[in-house]
């Protein structure tokens, strides 16, 4: 479920004014609807709060209403006992304390006394808060505090987000990628659902021809092509989209991650990459194979942040620390918005010995993107992060989906730091809100 309701709160003071012609009103009202044409939805508590029983009222008011995060404003002077008491009450959601001054001399409204004291209180108690303070009527000072809503509606989603894990285990023994489920639980609240191989299999047989076709014309009119239901790897590929969809609708899943290898790959003679891919663009599902479980928390993370979609990919070939950028793939999985429009897609079969199937075959889009992954050490949580730019490219190995990524950091910082061979990729500017997460997450952050 969606949730993007951010909390509004103005604190007062009943012998000070709010600022020649009522500045700290007009500004609150011009943040307020700075926040609500970006797709919050803000509520604001109606009084100002001058008194601990407005206070008590307002916290009660905003804990029935959901929300993901508050403000706590301050629109002139004020005494401190008032917002204690909805700090306390509200101790369990992220904050925001805001306050201003005017642009010239004399237009002063005494916010910045109260939200000094404030901000030192909270600082002696150890307190966890966002501080923003600037100009009123400021964009910038507006900018800071939707970044602050996006990182606390990016939590709210992930507490309520459920991951389905098909298979056991990590694929090609990638332990680097093993993590501990009930850490996640306590950082995140995320719930994960664990179902055997052979649920998704036994799944994928129980569809009859006639529901068939219209996956077969869906996966036509993607690939521009004339595929028959006959070929059998085109069948499962029209199974395993109705099979992954029926899973992700009955148990109410928000993403999936499918141990493709061996089970299905090797031993079923079928991966799963084409269906995977459909169930991203067709349904908006986040996915991953391989048992990494970090990176599609990642993925959500950018999901949740962007509304974009995203891949993961293995750094595996181009690795050149001289020039800054390395090659990453994806074996097959290729959210197909995201590939490069010029040189298209298609479908190929598997050229290798222990596997078998269909995968997507293209290169990725070109231009400026965000790199990283959720990594886990000695159960400190990590968040590894930077910008890049992804370049000309070919497939890999002539075949498999690729981009080479131009990284702004020191690749040899990255082949040191990263814990794993996984790498997250999203095209959306992301780099604020990961910082504002990590921060109200007590996530360490790893800038490259």
């Amino acid at each position: 479920m969606k949730n993007n309701k951010i909390g509004f709160i103005i604190l007062g003071h009943e012998d000070y004014d709010t600022g020649i012609d009522n500045m700290g009103i007009i500004n609150a009202e011009k943040c307020i609807e700075y926040l609500n044409e970006r797709g919050f939805e803000v509520i604001k508590y109606k009084n100002i709060i001058k008194d601990r029983d407005e206070a008590l009222k307002a916290s009660i008011y905003l804990n029935k209403k959901d929300i993901s995060g508050y403000i706590l404003y301050a629109s002139s002077m004020g005494v401190a006992h008032p917002s204690l008491v909805i700090l306390k009450e509200l101790k369990h959601i992220p904050v925001c304390l805001y306050g201003i001054y005017g642009k010239k001399s004399g237009t002063m409204t005494a916010s910045i006394q109260l939200i000094l004291i404030l901000k030192g209180i909270l600082q002696k108690m150890d307190y966890d808060f966002k501080f923003v303070y600037g100009q009123a009527y400021e964009k910038e000072n507006y900018n800071e505090i939707f970044v602050f809503a996006k990182a606390a509606t990016t939590i709210k989603r992930l507490i309520r987000s459920r991951i389905g894990i098909i298979g056991n285990g990590y694929s090609f023994d990638m332990l680097s990628e093993s993590t501990d489920i009930l850490n996640l639980i306590k950082v995140f609240g995320t719930e994960f659902l664990h179902l055997d191989t052979y649920d998704l299999i036994k799944t994928s047989e129980q569809f009859k021809e006639k529901e068939l076709s219209p996956v077969l014309g869906k996966l036509n009119e993607i690939y521009k092509s004339d595929y028959k239901l006959k070929d059998t790897h085109i069948e499962n590929v029209c199974r395993f989209y109705l099979a992954l969809k029926k899973i992700k609708d009955d148990y109410g899943l928000d993403a999936i991650n499918v141990k493709c290898y061996p089970e299905l790959g090797k031993s079923f003679k079928f991966t799963p990459c084409i269906p995977m891919s459909m169930l991203t663009s067709i349904d908006g599902t986040t996915m991953a194979c391989e048992g990494a479980l970090l990176v599609i928390i990642t993925m959500l993370i950018y999901k949740y942040i962007s509304g974009s979609n995203s891949i993961y990919g293995d750094i595996f070939e181009n690795v050149h620390t001289d020039e800054n950028y390395f090659g990453l793939n994806t074996c097959g999985y290729v959210p197909f918005d995201l590939y490069d429009k010029e040189t298209g897609i298609k479908v190929l079969e598997w050229e290798h010995p222990e596997a078998e199937g269909l995968l997507n075959s293209c290169v990725f889009k070109k231009g400026k993107l965000v790199f990283g992954r959720l990594q886990e050490k000695s159960g400190q949580l990590q968040f590894l992060f930077g910008r890049g730019e992804g370049i000309n490219t070919k497939p890999f190995w002539g075949f498999i989906p690729a981009l080479n990524i131009k990284i702004e950091g020191d690749m040899n910082e990255l082949v040191t730091k990263i814990i794993g061979h996984h790498l997250a990729i999203t095209w959306e500017n992301v780099i604020d809100e990961i910082e504002e997460f990590c921060r109200i997450l007590k996530i360490q952050k790893m800038e490259i």
